[in-house]
């Protein structure tokens, strides 16, 4: 169930972002940034960081694109805290499934009724009693489960108070011998490491994942706050008084996006603002944006109205493009949104109820051939 559930979650929250077309709220880890601070995670984030260099750099301009409030180490602090975690949960929850099933294999007489389809009311009961009984005395002494321990075994079921067929003594001797070997073989063994090891590895690229994606969100996003922008500078162009700077405070109180670059821009307008646009132009690489930029480089030398003459028809080119990609992006989207909103159903349908019940048509099917070929002998 808890398998199950995992996925059902990150689709619901993956179909939610998707829905808001929005990059949410922004996050915040301020555990994690005082971890970072601390000397076994801080040498660990040092080595990962300088082995990755290229990589943090990149992880580093899209928080800032993000506008997150976070830092690189922090994000690294976050992966290794998910692979901590994920290791820790994997353990405990392989080992609790262990402990589980060695229980149900020591208790569980629900289905001896199927198993042998010769056995009438009192020698099910007596085999209900029976198979939990001699499978705890087995496991308990550590008996060696050899073929003259096997006869002994059914010898011993047959005397029983109850068990009045040969066929019924060994079905139930057999169930008890399967009930010994599979309690024995439930401990946290090579597939669970296999497990944990997976479970870590997908807990720790689960950030990086999840920011690819919300950048992604944000590129689709780019185009439309551009327009934004260009709407705004289209009206104030032309009041009088208009200056750079005064275009510059409005779009910083429309931006989301650009919000960042736009006021390290506006810092540095009155130290150099020809140094201020070009470093405004290099840290956006939007192509939408860099137009925008390249007027403001113009001011000086054409005026605020004639250096955005072009935001008029570049505004309804925009606007014609943005509709289209548009329509192109909602049909995507919702293309994804049907594929993550299927997925958990498809994992219930088939892992909850098809494949359970092809394996206990299974176990049936082998039930009833091991009878017919005992009445048969």
């Amino acid at each position: 169930k808890l398998v199950l559930m995992m996925p059902t979650l990150i689709c619901f929250n993956s179909v939610l972002r998707i829905r808001e077309g929005d990059r949410l709220s922004k996050k915040t880890y301020p555990l994690a940034e005082k971890m970072a601070s601390l000397f076994p995670f801080n040498r660990i984030l040092n080595t990962l960081i300088n082995r990755n260099w290229r990589k943090a750099q990149r992880i580093t301009d899209t928080l800032k694109r993000l506008s997150e409030k976070y830092t690189v180490r922090a994000f690294y602090m976050v992966k290794c805290l998910y692979f901590i975690g994920a290791v820790a949960i994997s353990v405990v929850v392989l080992t609790a499934g262990h402990i589980e099933s060695r229980n149900i294999l020591l208790t569980d007489v629900a289905d001896l009724s199927n198993i042998s389809t010769s056995a009438d009311g009192r020698q099910i009961e007596a085999m209900e009693r029976v198979v939990p009984q001699y499978t705890k005395w087995i496991i308990d002494n550590k008996f060696i489960l050899d073929d003259k321990f096997e006869a002994d075994l059914t010898q011993l079921v047959r005397n029983e108070q109850g068990i009045r067929t040969d066929a019924v003594a060994t079905v139930a001797t057999n169930e008890i011998l399967t009930r010994v070997k599979n309690w024995r073989g439930e401990y946290f063994g090579w597939l669970d490491i296999v497990i944990t090891v997976i479970a870590s590895m997908l807990a720790f690229v689960a950030p990086n994942i999840s920011l690819t994606f919300r950048r992604s969100l944000t590129e689709n996003q780019m185009q439309g706050e551009v327009l934004t922008l260009q709407s705004i500078i289209y009206m104030l162009k032309s009041v009088p008084g208009t200056s750079a700077m005064l275009l510059l405070e409005e779009m910083e109180n429309f931006s989301e996006i650009f919000k960042p670059s736009i006021q390290s821009c506006i810092n540095q307008y009155n130290v150099n603002d020809r140094e201020a646009f070009e470093n405004l132009y290099l840290a956006e690489d939007y192509p939408g944006f860099r137009r925008i930029v390249d007027c403001f480089m113009n001011i000086d030398d054409m005026g605020v109205e004639e250096a955005f003459e072009e935001i008029s028809s570049e505004i309804k080119n925009f606007k014609e493009n943005r509709e289209l990609e548009r329509n192109l992006l909602l049909d995507k989207e919702a293309m994804l949104a049907n594929i993550l909103g299927v997925l958990p159903g498809g994992a219930i349908l088939f892992g909850y109820l098809l494949v359970p019940f092809i394996v206990r048509s299974v176990v049936i099917f082998n039930s009833y051939n091991q009878d017919l070929a005992l009445l048969t002998n």
